[in-house]
C-alpha cells in the first residue's frame, strides 16, 4: 500500500505514491527544495487526517512557518487543528532520548497520533556523533523505532556518495540535484535511486518550487499530447508493455512507425498486433515483409489457435505481397500481387484499388489495422518513390480513420527522409539491437508518453516475448 507524498509527478513515478510505514531518505544540496518537500509531505498527510511531525534540528518553527506561506500552506491552522507539529529540538535531546519509552519523542508520537514525520537533518547527528559504530547504532536505532510506530517518514539529509551507509539502512532514497543550465537558469530534477518493495520509474525528472503548489514535478518522456483525430479510444496492441507504456493501447486513427534497425527481429511484435486485432474482430490489411511469407504468417497463426487460410477467405485479412513468391494457388486470387508493377502503376493501385476497397469496408462499418513494411518498398522502388507515395499514403488512412502501422530501418535512408518519415507519425515506437541484447523504447505518442528502454526478452508462452 502506498499513500500520497502531496507532489502529483512524486506520486507518479513512484507509481502510487511513498510505501506505507517505509523510512526514506531525503537527501540533496542546499537549495534544492528539501524542506519544502518535507512540509509538503506533511499538509497532504493533514488533508487526509493523518497527523504528522517536523523535527528540525536548525529551524525555528516560527521560521519555517513563514517560509512555507508563499505556497500557500497556513501551518499555524493545521497546528490549532492537531495535523502539524514543527518542533525545534536540538539533536542530542533527540538521541539520547530514543530509548527512553516514556521520553519526549515517544510523547510526541502518541499524542498526535503520529502518522508521518520528517526529520530535518540527519546530517547534523553525523556530525555530533563522531564514533561511526555508535552512529550507526543510532540511525538503525532510530529507523527501527519508526517501523514499529507504523510512522511513514522522510529522513532529510545533504547530499552523499551512493555508497554511503545510510543508503543501506533506509526503504528508499529521493535525491534532489541542481543539474544543467538551461537558458541561463539551473535546473532541479529529483531521480529515486531506491525504493524497497516497490517499482518506480527510472532517470531524473525536473521540477519546479511554484508559489501555491510547492514542488511541482513533471516525470520525464511525459511531452505535449496532440489532438485526438479520431476521438480518444484505445486499441489494445496485444503487447502488454506496448499497452501499458501506451496507457492502454494505440489510440484509434494514429499512425505509429516501428523504427527498427537491420539486426532486430519484430516479427513476433507484428504478429501479435495482428492476431490481437483479428481476435477482437476487427480486420487487417498488410503490406508483407520480405522476411514474411505466407507459408511462415500461416505457422505463426496456429501457435494462437488462427487459421490464415480462412481469414484469407473471409477475407478479414488482406495481404498484398510485393515479391514473387509462390504462393499456394487455392490463396492464389485473393493475394494482392504488385511485384510486376511499376512505381507510377503502384502509386495508382494504392490510390485507386486499395483505397476504394478500404472505403467500401469502411462503410459496412469494419474497423481495419493497415500495416505497411515500408523496408520492402525502400529496396524494390527505391528512397525517392517513399518521399514521394508517403503523403498519399498518409492522406488515405487519415482520411479513412483507420489505424496505421509502419515499418522502416530510417537509419538506411537520407537524414530529410528520415526525418519526413517521423515527422508523418504520431507514434514511434523503435527497436534495435546490440551485441548481446534486443531493445524497445516509445520515442513519441500521440498522448504525449514515452518510454525508457525496456529489453526484450523470449519467453515460452504467448506473445513469445515480454519487456524487461
Amino acid at each position: 500500500m502506498n499513500i500520497k507524498s502531496g507532489v502529483k509527478g512524486l506520486d507518479f513515478i513512484l507509481q502510487g505514491g511513498i510505501p506505507l510505514h517505509s523510512s526514506v531518505l531525503l537527501e540533496g544540496s542546499p537549495g534544492t527544495g528539501k524542506t519544502t518537500l518535507g512540509i509538503q509531505f506533511l499538509v497532504e498527510g493533514a488533508k487526509n487526517n493523518e497527523p504528522g511531525i517536523y523535527l528540525s534540528f536548525e529551524e525555528f518553527p516560527s521560521q519555517i512557518y513563514q517560509d512555507m506561506k508563499p505556497f500557500g500552506w497556513n501551518l499555524d491552522q493545521y497546528e490549532d487543528n492537531k495535523l502539524i507539529r514543527v518542533i525545534g529540538i536540538s539533536p542530542e535531546t533527540i538521541v539520547k532520548d530514543m530509548l527512553n519509552p516514556d521520553g519526549l519523542f515517544e510523547k510526541l508520537i502518541n499524542e498526535l497520533g503520529c502518522k508521518r514525520l520528517v526529520l530535518d537533518s540527519l546530517s547534523v547527528i553525523n556530525y555530533l556523533i563522531r564514533d561511526e559504530y555508535e552512529l550507526r547504532s543510532s540511525v538503525y536505532t532510530f529507523r527501527n523505532i519508526l517501523r514499529k510506530k507504523g510512522i511513514t517518514s522522510l529522513i532529510i539529509t545533504e547530499e552523499n556518495d551512493n555508497n554511503c551507509f545510510e543508503h543501506y539502512i533506509f526503504d528508499g532514497v529521493i535525491k534532489l540535484r541542481k543539474t544543467d543550465i538551461l537558458e541561463g537558469v539551473p535546473q532541479r530534477t529529483i531521480e529515486i535511486l531506491k525504493m524497497r518493495g516497490a517499482d518506480f520509474i527510472q532517470g531524473s525528472h525536473t521540477y519546479r518550487l511554484t508559489n501555491n503548489e510547492g514542488v511541482y514535478l513533471v516525470p520525464m518522456n511525459r511531452n505535449i499530447r496532440n489532438i485526438p483525430l479520431v476521438g480518444t479510444e484505445n486499441i489494445p496492441t496485444g503487447v502488454k508493455g506496448i499497452d501499458m507504456i501506451l496507457g492502454g493501447g494505440i489510440p484509434k486513427g494514429e499512425i505509429y512507425l516501428i523504427d527498427v534497425d537491420s539486426h532486430s527481429n519484430y516479427k513476433y511484435i507484428l504478429i501479435a498486433l495482428m492476431v490481437n486485432q483479428l481476435k477482437r474482430g476487427d480486420k487487417v490489411f498488410v503490406l508483407l515483409p520480405d522476411d514474411l511469407t505466407i507459408s511462415l504468417l500461416s505457422s505463426f497463426f496456429e501457435q494462437y489457435g488462427l487459421q490464415l487460410y480462412n481469414l484469407i477467405k473471409k477475407q478479414d485479412l488482406l495481404i498484398i505481397d510485393q515479391f514473387n513468391r509462390i504462393t499456394d494457388k487455392e490463396l492464389h486470387p485473393y493475394i494482392l500481387k504488385v511485384d510486376e508493377l511499376s512505381n507510377e502503376e503502384f502509386s495508382n493501385f494504392i490510390q485507386k484499388n486499395i483505397r476504394n476497397i478500404l472505403l467500401e469496408r469502411k462503410n459496412k462499418g469494419e474497423n481495419w489495422l493497415i500495416i505497411y513494411d515500408m523496408n520492402a518498398a525502400l529496396h524494390l522502388r527505391g528512397e525517392q518513390y517513399i518521399k514521394n507515395i508517403l503523403p498519399l499514403v498518409t492522406s488515405i488512412t487519415r482520411g479513412l480513420e483507420f489505424t496505421s502501422i509502419r515499418i522502416c530501418n530510417t537509419r538506411e535512408t537520407s537524414t530529410v527522409t528520415s526525418e519526413q518519415i517521423k515527422r508523418k507519425s504520431t507514434g514511434i515506437i523503435k527497436i534495435w539491437s546490440d551485441s548481446k541484447y534486443q531493445y524497445v523504447k516509445v520515442d513519441k505518442s500521440p498522448n504525449g508518453f514515452t518510454s525508457r528502454p525496456y529489453i526484450m526478452e523470449e519467453i515460452e508462452e504467448q506473445p513469445y516475448f515480454k519487456f524487461v
